[in-house]
């Protein structure tokens, strides 16, 4: 990492947030009464809106107790989602959704797809968590009403709207390995507008002790601890909302964020580079327009990658890569309200342009490769008996116009371009009955599909290793569910208890397999077949006393016929993942504890190389001294787990989280 992000300029660039939230601290008198009213812990347990059959759950950031740096904070809080890291910041974090590759997941913003048909990984720290009002998780497909098709999950992330008041929000977050978030923000109603402007400031050195078992896994008499190098990330964050709300009245809301990263790539395992690095430049800009019965969604998303290896520490040797994606595109949906009947039905066009460069080679510019999506779909929701019994088909088409160039000049060899059409058609059926308010059942059955990614069939970043031989993966997901929710039992508040079981078989499943001790490569797998059982419960008792916790079992298997890894379990999916979160809040205060279990994984498709089990625990207090105050402590891995995530990268033991926030 260059040496301008260096422990000192760190702490003399946030030097002034930290003057001015203590000087704004000191004259607290001056905004707001000394003490607050004493709150009850509210836990009223929100429904997902876009689709009713759904296994699905919410998250709200106002909710979470501790220091929240980012979204995937947030979401490894979810049933069923795994945080997969590479490199042991939150920075590189992706999600897994019921064993899902990552990009199988979805991920929206407002409405509007994330992904790209570059692929790779979404950096989640690009979305400030800030600006999120609520996000949604769908476990086992895409609604219906989404554009895309996925044999995953898809999570969808709502930003704010209207404020109620003019708020100030002053945010600074430190925390171990020289980590800074600091963040400024504010929201003001005027009328029927409002705006929201916010800057956001997250860096760190990343220079955590790990245990290298020096490339020997089976002797452990030369591991040693080290210091991770070449981790460091400092990001610039800059987000606009201007809209209009009404009821009955054409309403709009525009989102622009500006996120600029420059951070080091680290390399896998104990096969370290201290020299690759990777700048990341976003601009991302959507509008969105609707009036009662439609909606539309415009938007333009630019994004630059450029990738260094000067060295060739990593993946395929000197690297200087500078790629671009532009994406764009209308999108429309219409909803009509009939007697027990939601018909709705959206058109979609999303174009997409991937030009990659290398600057070590003559010409530096390869071909432009591209990717046009259109796409329509319709879901009639039925209502029966009084909302008793809904039933809720939907159908989607899609076409993709591929105009890939297998001449990257960023790889040594080139390949046969693809110019491929394809037709896609998925569907989806959902039930739920509820025959009484406190009791429900959900059952869904799901076709679904997902087009390789460039990185999928290109590479990047040295150490993925593209796979232009790639077909397209098709999914048939199921899933039954019974859930119940009881209030006001006596000293018992609310109670709410969910029992799943999903079952997905994956033809031609693309997955990364660590092919060497420095790549990992995508490959096609003849089929997949992914079962198991999610168990969730959360409790509210003595009115301020919440416990919430979940269990997933999964078998992720290999099935195909004549494979050679035929019975084999898939690489990073554990058989059990347990999370429990235990909270009180009494005044002003409001201790938590937290823990994770995530049992042993392999890493690659022999089942040879593994990665063991790990216990995370973490605790920590929030406190509210006034009404326009916060302050958090938060200590995550509290037994300082030496531990490796998905293709050997390793990640941090005990840190130490601290957060001030102000709200004028």
């Amino acid at each position: 990492m260059q040496n301008d992000n260096s422990g000192f300029k760190i702490f003399n660039f946030n030097l002034w947030f930290w003057i001015l939230t203590f000087e704004l601290w000191i004259f607290s008198p001056v905004f707001a009464q000394t003490h607050p009213d004493i709150e009850v812990l509210v836990t009223e347990k929100p429904e997902a809106k876009l689709d009713t059959a759904a296994q699905a759950e919410v998250l709200r950031p106002k909710d979470i107790a501790g220091v929240t740096l980012t979204v995937s904070d947030i979401l490894e809080k979810a049933t069923g989602v795994q945080l997969k890291q590479y490199g042991g910041m939150d920075d590189f974090a992706t999600v897994s959704i019921r064993g899902s590759t990552t990009d199988q997941v979805l991920i929206y913003l407002d409405g509007v797809l994330l992904n790209t048909a570059e692929g790779g990984m979404i950096d989640l720290s690009f979305i400030p968590v800030d600006q999120v009002e609520r996000i949604e998780v769908y476990r086992g497909g895409s609604p219906g009403r989404l554009a895309d098709s996925t044999p995953g999950g898809a999570i969808l992330i709502y930003t704010k709207g209207k404020p109620e008041k003019t708020e100030n929000i002053i945010r600074n977050q430190f925390g171990s390995f020289t980590t800074y978030r600091g963040y400024i923000a504010r929201s003001q109603a005027l009328g029927d507008f409002y705006y929201n402007a916010s800057y956001d400031r997250f860096q760190s050195e990343g220079d955590f002790s790990y245990l290298d078992n020096n490339g020997t896994r089976a002797n452990p008499n030369d591991d040693q601890i080290l210091t991770r190098q070449n981790n460091a990330f400092a990001a610039n964050n800059f987000t606009a909302i201007l809209g209009r709300e009404k009821k009955e009245s054409l309403n709009w809301k525009v989102f622009e964020n500006f996120f600029q990263k420059g951070e080091g790539i680290p390399g896998l395992g104990s096969f370290t580079s201290t020299n690759a690095h990777l700048d990341t430049l976003r601009n991302f800009t959507h509008l969105k327009i609707d009036k009662e019965k439609w909606e539309g969604h415009f938007f333009f998303d630019f994004l630059n990658s450029r990738f260094q290896d000067p060295l060739g520490e990593i993946g395929l040797g000197v690297q200087d890569n500078d790629n671009f994606t532009f994406r764009g595109g209308p999108e429309f949906h219409i909803n009509l309200l009939f007697p027990n009947q939601i018909l709705s039905g959206f058109v979609a066009y999303r174009p997409e342009f991937f030009l990659p460069t290398n600057k070590n080679t003559t010409p530096q510019d390869g071909p432009l490769s591209q990717r046009h999506m259109i796409g329509m779909g319709v879901e009639d929701e039925f209502h029966f008996l009084d909302d008793k019994i809904i039933l809720d088909p939907s159908l989607r088409f899609q076409t993709f116009i591929n105009r890939l160039s297998g001449q990257d000049p960023s790889l040594p060899t080139t390949t046969a371009d693809n110019d491929v059409t394809n037709y896609e058609l998925s569907a989806k059926v959902g039930v739920k009955i509820s025959p009484w308010p406190f009791l429900s059942f959900k059952g869904n059955f799901y076709r679904g599909f997902r087009q390789p990614t460039f990185n999928e069939l290109f590479g990047d970043r040295g150490t993925f290793v593209g796979n232009p031989g790639l077909q397209p993966e098709k999914g048939l997901n199921f899933d039954f569910g019974i859930a119940g929710h009881f209030r006001d039992m006596g000293l018992l508040n609310d109670l709410f208890v969910e029992m799943v079981y999903f079952r997905q078989n994956i033809n031609d499943l693309i997955q990364f397999l660590q092919t060497s001790q420095f790549t990992a490569k995508a490959q096609n797998l003849n089929e997949a077949q992914i079962l198991g059982g999610e168990f969730s419960l959360s409790v509210r008792a003595f009115k301020n006393f919440r416990w919430t916790g979940h269990y997933v079992y999964q078998s992720a298997k290999d099935i195909g016929d004549g494979s050679s890894t035929r019975g084999k379990f898939l690489p990073g999916r554990p058989k059990n993942q347990v999370y429990m979160n235990a909270e009180y809040k009494y005044r002003f205060l409001r201790p938590f504890f937290e823990t994770q279990i995530i049992s042993d994984n392999f890493l690659d498709s022999q089942n040879l190389l593994k990665v063991s089990h790990r216990q995370l625990l973490s605790t920590g207090i929030h406190v509210t001294p006034t009404k326009w105050s916060e302050v958090s402590f938060s200590t995550k891995n509290l037994l300082n787990e030496r531990i490796v995530d998905i293709v050997g990268f390793p990640l941090p033991g005990r840190s130490y989280w601290g957060e001030l926030v102000l709200k004028l």
